[in-house]
């Protein structure tokens, strides 16, 4: 029986993003037992509370409002305060996919608003009406108002850019160790904290791609990668030689005779999961396979079908053997 909360879907069903087969997915979920009946009806609860309280963090004062809504004191047994406060949090960090908070920054001297994803995704169109898809762990700052020059926001993460066409403001991204400028285009940019690297990926469209001091730089035409070294800062450019470069965000898979190391790495980061192969020898199978719009069950299936293993799921726990 499951019994995990899925705040993820729930938090797009009251966001009104919800599609119908999650939708459902949520109905079977209450459905299936008491307990779950109970936490999705204290969930709503205490999202109603927060919204009529239009929420703005500072947290501590909105759950001081919280839990006066909801009438709690110090009569009420440890756990199930302890319970409610669980999802009172999650709601105020998770709505939305993200935590959302206005504040100043060194970054600019304007008021500046960061989203902070943790285990979700994320779109958000900025003022100017550029799209952008944040990956899991992803963080992005920008002004509430783009000034007369440039269009600046800061990223720590990865996400996927539509930006907004207009020549006389270019866009520019900063992370720590690079510069991306554009003036209108679609790329993936993967500035990951612990990663040795910073890759911009070009859609559509031509971008300016740099080290932050701008010693290096390269210019980026639609099908090529841009590869920073953040140790050397030096920069290179190819032709985008990971066609699922983006899988994370339109979950199309294109594997030609790649190993099944590769082919789970790939896949762990497109879905947030952590599949550990246990047999060695299996790393270093080949797999030519492709695949669109899978359920993580369905995607281990043919993978493990077609090389003739075997995986289990318990918990959390993912394994191939």
């Amino acid at each position: 029986m499951n019994t995990k909360i899925p705040y993820d879907i729930i938090t797009k069903q009251l966001n009104h993003s919800a599609s119908q087969q999650e939708l459902d997915n949520i109905r079977e979920w209450v459905e299936a037992s008491n307990k779950n009946k109970e936490s999705y009806k204290q969930i709503i609860k205490t999202w109603k509370v927060q919204k009529a309280l239009n929420y703005k963090p500072n947290k501590e004062k909105a759950w001081i409002k919280i839990e006066q809504q909801l009438n709690l004191n110090q009569k009420i047994i440890k756990r199930p305060f302890r319970y409610v406060y669980h999802i009172a949090a999650l709601l105020l960090v998770a709505l939305g996919f993200g935590l959302l908070f206005e504040t100043t920054s060194i970054f600019s001297s304007k008021e500046m608003i960061t989203i902070a994803t943790m285990d979700y995704q994320k779109k958000i169109i900025l003022q100017d009406g550029t799209e952008v898809f944040l990956n899991r762990n992803t963080e992005i700052k920008y002004p509430k108002q783009f000034d007369d020059n440039i269009r600046l926001v800061s990223l720590s993460g990865e996400a996927f850019f539509k930006v907004k066409r207009d020549p006389a403001h270019p866009f520019i991204i900063e992370t720590k160790n690079s510069k991306t400028q554009v003036l209108g285009t679609s790329f993936n940019l993967r500035a990951i904290k612990d990663e040795l690297a910073n890759e911009v990926t070009v859609t559509t469209g031509k971008v300016a791609f740099s080290s932050l001091d701008e010693r290096q730089k390269v210019i980026l035409l639609k099908g090529e990668t841009g590869h920073l070294q953040t140790n050397t800062k030096v920069i290179k450019k190819s032709k985008a030689h990971d066609p699922n470069y983006k899988a994370w965000l339109d979950k199309v898979f294109v594997f030609d005779n790649q190993s099944l190391e590769h082919i789970i790495q790939t896949i762990n980061h497109a879905y947030g999961v952590n599949i550990i192969i246990t047999n060695d020898d299996l790393k270093r199978e080949s797999l030519s396979t492709s695949f669109s719009d899978l359920k993580i069950e369905e995607v281990l299936l043919v993978i493990t079908n077609t090389i003739g293993c075997d995986y289990q799921i318990k918990g959390e726990s993912i394994t191939i053997d």
